[in-house]
């Protein structure tokens, strides 16, 4: 909990008061300010958070630092917990302009697919809303992450691609664009160009892969979009 770590040591400092004395004042162990202090542990109840303020004598938002939100969120955050998180918005409004998107244990092939199978959520991402266009609400958000080379330089191995995921026989607005598929139960992440009439193109970016020409009203393999993708957020 670096920002928060800081802040609380600087006004300690200012205050001159020791770790052993606001744990007294506070009625915890002297370890457990220490813990806050050193970016270890952060204070998941609310009415401790405004304790330590009112014995510090400044204000909540203080022990935050409102330019540095996404710094706040990915290094105080680094296994979120939605306690922690709806701590952070009550206390730091500016987070509540961020959402959380689940990380399913799907990958999604730039290659030559991989096979899907039961959903799980095994992480999540924090994003700021802003980066996302408003029509996409966050209930229908989900990100995959991404593996192989097909999709290069759009999206690279190990990146996640975040998707808008259609609902079962919901209608598709034939607009060419990057989604992400099941073609013959493998899971991909293609651009799809629609040619015309039944007719479709799957597209790897990488020209090292050939084109899949599907005619949709004879067509022999299983194919179906699973979801568009809005956001990509690369590995670095």
């Amino acid at each position: 909990m670096n920002w928060f770590a800081k802040n609380l040591r600087y006004y300690m400092d200012k205050k001159k008061i020791t770790g052993e004395q606001l744990a007294k004042k506070l009625g915890v162990a002297t370890p457990t300010v220490i813990h806050w202090a050193n970016g270890r542990r952060f204070p998941r109840d609310e009415e401790m958070i405004r304790k330590i303020a009112e014995v510090l004598g400044v204000t909540e938002q203080d022990l935050f630092n409102p330019s540095k939100k996404l710094q706040i969120l990915k290094e105080a955050l680094k296994n979120p917990t939605k306690e922690t998180l709806d701590l952070l918005k009550s206390q730091y409004p500016a987070i509540a302009e961020t959402i959380e998107v689940p990380i399913l244990n799907h990958e999604v092939s730039a290659g030559h697919g991989i096979e899907p199978f039961e959903t799980e959520v095994v992480d999540k991402l924090i994003i700021d809303k802003d980066k996302l266009l408003p029509q996409y609400p966050p209930e229908r958000l989900e990100g995959l992450q991404v593996r192989g080379n097909s999709m290069e330089p759009y999206v690279r191995d190990g990146d996640f691609v975040i998707i808008y995921r259609y609902k079962f026989d919901e209608p598709i607005e034939k607009i060419d664009n990057i989604y992400v598929i099941n073609y013959d139960n493998q899971l991909m992440v293609k651009q799809i160009q629609f040619v015309g009439g039944s007719k479709i193109r799957i597209v790897s970016i990488n020209p090292t892969y050939p084109p899949i020409e599907l005619d949709m009203e004879n067509n022999q393999v299983f194919f179906a979009i699973v979801g568009r993708v809005v956001l990509r957020i690369l590995k670095g």
